[in-house]
């Protein structure tokens, strides 16, 4: 699946378990915000990935990012197990 740009609000969960192609930036913007990138699932960001006040992202798969990958708030988490 191919998108434009991608924000999610609060306490929204996205879980990848296939290609995801974000052709643009990725923000994560509120509390409890998350991406779960499962094994064998695969997250592409050609922009900035943007995590905010208390977001995460679990990456057990294979994720690029064209950009940068900022971790803005306090609490955001990025785990990279992929």
């Amino acid at each position: 699946m191919t998108i434009s740009n991608l924000n999610l609000g609060k306490k929204a969960v996205l879980i990848v378990c296939g290609t995801l192609i974000v052709n643009g930036d990725l923000n994560l913007n509120n509390n409890g915000s998350q991406i779960i990138v499962t094994p064998g699932g695969s997250l592409q960001v050609s922009g900035s990935v943007n995590l905010n006040s208390q977001t995460s992202i679990h990456n057990y798969g294979a994720m690029t990012v064209g950009s940068n990958l900022q971790l803005n708030g306090a609490n955001s988490l990025f785990w990279n197990i992929g």
